[in-house]
């Protein structure tokens, strides 16, 4: 759940592998996430995004799992929004293999995906990044929202209905995303 914005760098990892779920890692001036050393963060739920370089920067022996789809593990399942970050959306500078599944990005093309990965497509010493498959639905999706069963607040969120200049007005809806998630 952090936040993380207008930093040098978003978050640098060396030698660490937490678990970065439900983050926002943008307008940074350099990587949103930087994994460096024997790094193996799993990223999961994640927007990185409009940061000055890249999105994630993998280097030395770092193997961080942006997104998995070949496990029972759901918390490994991707659904990162990766895009408009200024360099490459990922950029793989280590001869491993990266798992980036089940994420979402500006574009739903695979030949447009791939232009903004930086890996063993653009220099054979590298390894590839598996983006496939991507996450089509994506973070933006209209949400669903209702207004709570609540006394004052069932017909259009405000309680109360009107009030003079200068007096305080609450407003309550329920939102779920695309997905029914609360």
């Amino acid at each position: 759940g952090a936040v993380i914005e207008g930093a040098s760098t978003g978050l640098t990892l060396v030698n660490s592998s937490p678990l970065i779920y439900e983050c926002l890692l943008q307008s940074c001036q350099y990587e949103g996430l930087r994994c460096r050393g024997t790094s193996s963060p799993v990223v999961a739920d994640t927007v990185i995004a409009h940061n000055g370089r890249h999105g994630v920067l993998i280097e030395d022996t770092a193997l961080p799992n942006l997104g998995c789809l070949d496990n029972t593990d759901q918390r490994n399942d991707g659904r990162n929004y990766l895009h408009e970050n200024g360099g490459y959306e990922i950029y793989n500078d280590t001869a491993g293999a990266i798992e980036a599944e089940g994420n979402a990005w500006a574009t739903t093309s695979t030949t447009g995906i791939s232009a903004r990965i930086f890996d063993r497509q653009d220099l054979s010493s590298l390894g590839i990044v598996d983006f496939s498959p991507i996450w089509t639905t994506g973070p933006n999706q209209a949400p669903v929202l209702s207004w709570p069963a609540l006394a004052g607040y069932s017909d259009n969120g405000l309680d109360p209905e009107m009030a003079a200049t200068g007096n305080a007005v609450e407003f309550r809806i329920t939102y779920a995303d695309a997905e029914g998630q609360a």
